[in-house]
């Protein structure tokens, strides 16, 4: 049985969730990098940079509210450790971005994309703070496109993730 999660500032919360949303859309604008001659994963993977950037964005935007108005956001319970251990791993995918091909690069990109819906899901439910709770569900919504954009590729090009998965 797992201990309940510790009171963290939103604030650090906040931090920690933009830092991995701005590491994912650096994974992602690589990738697409790497198969620019591939049109279609090119602009898959430039697709989900841009809205990654766009999720690091909301989630300034809310950090800037939390230090104006630290009294409207307690801390709240949160696995502080499950994020900072996703960032690691994160770190590790991008330092060996380039030797993924395209299988891996999709398949590695669900692994991630599942991981943090599933995260974020279950740090909204159990926020307190209502407008944190929102943010996370738009990042678990956010997710769970890029989830359904990966799992469409994947059929069309045969990759096996791609017929694994149900829809989210």
């Amino acid at each position: 049985m797992s201990q309940p999660a510790e009171a963290v500032e939103v604030v650090v919360i906040l931090r920690h969730l933009e830092d991995v949303e701005q590491r994912l859309a650096k994974l992602y604008r690589l990738l697409g990098e790497k198969f620019a001659e591939d049109t279609e994963a090119a602009f898959v993977f430039y697709r989900m940079s841009l809205e990654e950037k766009s999720h690091a964005a909301l989630v300034q935007y809310q950090s800037r509210l939390a230090k104006q108005n630290p009294k409207l956001f307690p801390a709240v319970p949160f696995d502080l450790d499950a994020t900072l251990a996703e960032k690691v791993k994160l770190n590790k995918i991008l330092d060996r971005f380039g030797v993924l091909d395209l299988e891996g690069a999709v398949t590695t990109s669900l692994e991630l994309e599942t991981a943090y819906f599933e995260s974020h899901c279950r740090a909204a439910t159990a926020a307190s703070v209502p407008e944190l709770s929102r943010l996370l569900a738009s990042l678990g919504a956010g997710d769970e496109s890029h989830i359904r954009q990966l799992i469409d590729f994947a059929g069309r090009r045969g990759i096996a993730a791609g017929a694994e998965r149900g829809r989210p």
